[in-house]
């Protein structure tokens, strides 16, 4: 009797274990959740933003602090001038004997010493009316005119002549192709005159009024003579053969 309602309580309990359901396991939503809210609040750090912004506002800084530039106004450029020390040493004679009939002139040689820079003025003192005297330098009977900032030739073929540059080159130029030339037109040299002044300057210039500035002492006044004719009696005994 025993035995028959304890098989009869296992068949029990067996149907009860078969007609209940199985549980299922399900995968908790709670972890997937949190992670993947969790995921989505914690911000990835912007890399690629970070780094350009950095650049941006480091590049903008040095425009702000740049130094301006500004064009610079060009030097001024100081006009030629006498010097202040006008000690010079002039080798010309004061006069020159001509022919009587001549209307051409050729000056010795000049020497000029005691400057670097030198200005010389040649002017004719012997034009009136139809009267006219010329001067002729370097190449003759052709105009020279020369304007660079070393060398200066200007009034060539003219009653006023101006020469500068290097005190070598002057005398190199007023000596050259025989020496300076003086024309006369229609009449003769003789008595006639030329001024020369002699100036020593800062720089090679072509500004005439500078020939006032030099020194006294550095002007030659050049006058054309009559070559004289002298006759002389002299007695002497002359003894003829017979």
């Amino acid at each position: 009797m025993l035995f028959l309602l304890a098989v009869q309580g296992v068949r029990t309990m067996a149907d009860t274990l078969l007609t209940s359901p199985t549980p299922t396991s399900s995968p908790s939503p709670t972890s997937t959740a949190s992670d993947t809210s969790t995921a989505s609040a914690s911000p990835s750090p912007d890399v690629t933003g970070s780094a350009s912004a950095s650049p941006s506002s480091s590049a903008s800084a040095p425009s702000s602090s740049a130094p301006t530039v500004s064009a610079s106004a060009s030097p001024s450029i100081t006009p030629p001038a006498a010097s202040s020390g006008q000690g010079l040493t002039i080798h010309l004679p004061p006069t020159l004997p001509l022919d009587p009939r001549a209307t051409v002139a050729t000056l010795p040689a000049i020497a000029i010493s005691g400057a670097s820079d030198l200005l010389v003025c040649v002017d004719s003192l012997s034009n009136s009316g139809s009267e006219t005297l010329s001067l002729d330098v370097g190449t003759k009977r052709s105009i020279d005119q020369i304007n660079t900032a070393t060398t200066i030739v200007s009034g060539d073929l003219t009653s006023h002549l101006l020469i500068s540059g290097s005190i070598d080159w002057v005398n190199a130029t007023l000596n050259s192709a025989s020496g300076l030339r003086i024309l006369s037109s229609p009449y003769a040299l003789t008595g006639k005159s030329i001024l020369m002044r002699f100036v020593a300057v800062t720089k090679p210039a072509s500004d005439s009024s500078l020939c006032a500035q030099g020194a006294v002492a550095n002007q030659r006044l050049l006058t054309f003579s009559t070559l004289g004719l002298e006759i002389d009696m002299v007695e002497g005994r002359i003894h003829v053969k017979g």
